[in-house]
């Protein structure tokens, strides 16, 4: 990789560890000053934030990182397609909270206070806007080579959290949980738009034509890929949803604590698809037990999984139904996600996305069945998510076996 390539790894790299640490300190701080309640009924309006905010996106974040990144984009162009990027991920975010809060209207309980099912449809999708914002802008400080303010970025987000976490709970303020979530993006937000990338683009009108080609161009990209960034969104949100229909809101918060420790512990195998996807040409496509990558994977998921036994426990109120298996499980996804990951790169890389579409269909409906069908404890949710990476490991390795198979026969 070249230098530049490698800057922004570290960085990326270091701000998403920032995020990570800054992320659990919130919800335990939460745990003394919130009931295991509250924290389950805020996780569960923050997931399906997330998952509103992710398929609203339409995986235009990808769309900028290679269109943004070419130097003879000029700045009109460059500022329409940005403008028209957020105006359909807000139009989209918009049409599936009303969707999620008609069907799902249990979900979003904790803001069931503000108004009618209409009004708390705009609070989800000015949310989930301005989520999408946030992940849109660490593509945008990649492609104006301002990378270097992630780790800052990060860090303004999760110090403003938790410092409003007291502030509010002092205050006594209701929904105090969202509140804090709230007020460090939206600090954040101002930062990055307001401010960092001020001199880089500024908001425009755009067509209705300008605003078709950028979703023509996202499309462009294939659709399969979408599915690869949804599906940890659908499993977040599925997981939360259960754990609260079958053991009540505290479960739902401690699983999206949880969830929270996987997604930590499978950044290693994304960060090696990402490189093995910019390195097409040196990469031998498949992945190899007991290579550098998988030993890491390893040591990676031990290591993450035993800082949760040590960890979660000390949370107040929470996780007392918990063993060190159920905590390890967590760290230990990054075993089959490595697997999982170098498939990924391949076919990305080898214009096989279409099977992007089946393996994390398959891993989402393995996933769900379980943990709404299964008689299980909600302790052992982690160990049924390792079982359906497990199950998506092997799943693509039968898919990418029988289309070679087929053209050898052929």
């Amino acid at each position: 990789m070249s230098r530049d390539v490698e800057r922004d790894v570290l960085y990326v790299t270091v701000g998403g560890l920032i995020a990570a640490i800054l992320g659990y300190a919130f919800w335990f701080v939460a745990s003394f000053l919130f009931s295991s309640e509250e924290i389950g009924s805020t996780t569960l309006i923050i997931s399906g934030i997330l998952l509103v905010s992710t398929i609203s996106r339409l995986g235009i974040e990808a769309t900028f990182l290679t269109t943004l990144s070419n130097p003879e984009i000029n700045k009109l162009r460059l500022e329409k397609m940005i403008s028209s990027g957020i105006i359909i991920s807000s139009l989209v975010g918009l049409i599936i909270s009303l969707i999620m809060t008609i069907f799902f209207s249990n979900y979003f309980s904790g803001l069931h206070g503000l108004g009618g099912f209409f009004v708390v449809s705009l609070v989800i999708a000015a949310l989930s806007t301005m989520v999408g914002m946030d992940v849109i802008s660490d593509t945008l400080l990649l492609t104006s080579s301002n990378s270097r303010w992630l780790p800052i970025k990060q860090s303004l987000l999760g110090l403003t959290r938790i410092f409003s976490l007291y502030v509010i709970a002092e205050m006594g303020i209701r929904r105090g949980l969202i509140t804090s979530w709230t007020i460090g993006l939206f600090a954040t937000l101002i930062l990055v738009w307001g401010i960092l990338l001020r001199g880089y683009f500024r908001p425009r009108i755009t067509s209705i034509s300008e605003n078709l080609e950028i979703v023509s161009l996202t499309f462009g990209l294939n659709i399969s890929n979408l599915s690869m960034i949804v599906f940890p969104s659908i499993g977040l949100w599925i997981g939360s949803y259960q754990s609260a229909n079958r053991w009540g809101q505290s479960a739902a918060g401690e699983f999206f604590i949880l969830w929270m420790i996987g997604s930590f512990a499978l950044m290693l195998p994304r960060t090696f698809s990402r490189v093995l996807t910019v390195q097409a040409t040196e990469m031998r496509g498949t992945p190899i037990l007991w290579d550098r990558g998988f030993i890491a994977s390893v040591i990676v998921g031990l290591l993450i999984g035993g800082m949760a036994c040590i960890i979660l426990p000390l949370f107040s109120g929470m996780f007392n139904e918990y063993g060190g298996i159920q905590f390890m499980a967590w760290g230990l996804v990054s075993v089959p996600g490595y697997i999982v990951y170098n498939y990924v790169a391949k076919w990305r890389v080898s214009e096989g996305t279409w099977k992007l579409l089946f393996s994390p269909i398959i891993a989402i409906g393995v996933f769900g069945y379980c943990m709404a069908n299964v008689e299980m404890d909600h302790a052992n949710s982690g160990i049924v998510w390792l079982l359906s990476l497990i199950f998506m490991s092997c799943f693509s390795w039968a898919i990418e076996n029988k289309g070679n198979r087929t053209i050898s026969i052929s």
